[in-house]
């Protein structure tokens, strides 16, 4: 784990709404679906699991919320920057059950992708 500075969150909730709607509404509006239409819906749901496992999307994951993990947008800097240099800032998701850590405490994380991490 690193331990880093927060400098800046948010809830990242928007990104999800935003999906569901996008990608999930025309599915839910066919009234009386047939087994095909449920074969269909099976395929995209194993297709979208795929492409959010693989790529950056992980954090948008509306599986997340079912399971109770929160989705936080969060930007920290490292705790002793070197002399002389701004410090590079950190900028990416944090994805956790707790309460999100408070602006300017320091908390343990730990990255499970470039922009993806989790409490330590």
């Amino acid at each position: 784990p690193r331990f880093l500075k927060v400098v800046a969150i948010q809830d990242a909730g928007a990104e999800v709404a935003g999906y569901l709607a996008t990608y999930l509404l025309p599915f839910v509006t066919v009234g009386d679906p047939s087994s095909a239409d449920l074969a269909g819906y099976g395929l995209f749901g194993l297709v979208s699991g795929l492409i959010f496992v693989r790529t950056s999307m992980l954090q948008v994951n509306p599986t997340l919320y079912v399971l109770r993990y929160r989705v936080y947008k969060i930007e920290c800097e490292p705790i002793n920057p070197p002399a002389g240099a701004p410090p590079p800032r950190v900028e990416g998701y944090l994805i956790t059950r707790g309460k999100p850590p408070a602006l300017g405490s320091q908390p343990a994380l730990r990255t499970l992708r470039d922009t993806v991490m989790v409490p330590a």
